[in-house]
């Protein structure tokens, strides 16, 4: 199983180590640097996410792990929901 990892840090050695026997973890997928930056630097005077959130939708939708050609696989509406969350807690 792939942990998608959308926060400001790394995980310690002992979070690894239980994602990996817990939750059955192979892959840990952080975001690639370009985003790690704007991730970790959310402006604090942003009153609105939802343009902000788009390129962290782009990189998920379009990571090949989603592409399964599915139509009851709809990761859009997980992210959806995920980032809505996110920007639920931002207000």
């Amino acid at each position: 199983m792939k942990m998608f990892l959308l926060f400001s840090h790394k995980l310690t050695d002992t979070q690894i180590k239980d994602a990996i026997q817990n939750l059955k973890v192979t892959d840990f997928i952080y975001l690639p640097d370009n985003l790690q930056k704007l991730w970790s630097n959310v402006p604090s005077d942003l009153f609105d996410l939802d343009e902000y959130i788009e390129v962290f939708k782009d990189f998920l939708i379009t990571y090949p792990v989603f592409r399964t050609g599915s139509p009851s696989f709809r990761v859009d509406s997980i992210i959806d929901k995920f980032l809505n969350i996110i920007h639920l807690k931002w207000i």
